[in-house]
């Protein structure tokens, strides 16, 4: 597996730094977000509005190439104020098509990024 780019990792499952566009929707507001990070466990999301810790998401990820829309469900781990600004997401209750499909969001990032492949 690819070594941390945070040195040393605490998560359960490895993050790839990969942008995508994020829309994220709780009971007391909407906004597009970007992901810092993603993994088949959770994400981080930059954004200006912050959420309460425990609040449910529902979050709409714009996956690259063909690779579609992702629909997903999450908890608020964790906020951060300072830069970047946003919150850690842990997923929850993701089905095993959309773990796979981040499961393969991660392999191909560690593919064209490994250092492995220099």
């Amino acid at each position: 597996m690819l070594e941390s780019y945070h040195g040393d990792e605490r998560r359960v499952s490895p993050r790839a730094p990969i942008c995508l566009a994020a829309a994220a929707e709780c009971d007391a507001w909407m906004e597009i977000c970007f992901t810092k990070d993603i993994s088949d466990s959770g994400c981080f999301l930059i954004a200006q509005k912050l959420p309460s810790i425990a609040s449910g998401f529902a979050i709409d990820l714009k996956l690259p190439g063909k690779m579609g829309l992702l629909r997903l469900r999450g908890i608020v781990a964790r906020i951060q104020g300072g830069s970047p600004r946003g919150f850690g997401i842990h997923w929850k209750d993701t089905n095993p098509a959309e773990h796979e499909l981040l499961k393969d969001l991660w392999a191909r990032w560690e593919k064209a990024f490994s250092p492995r492949q220099a």
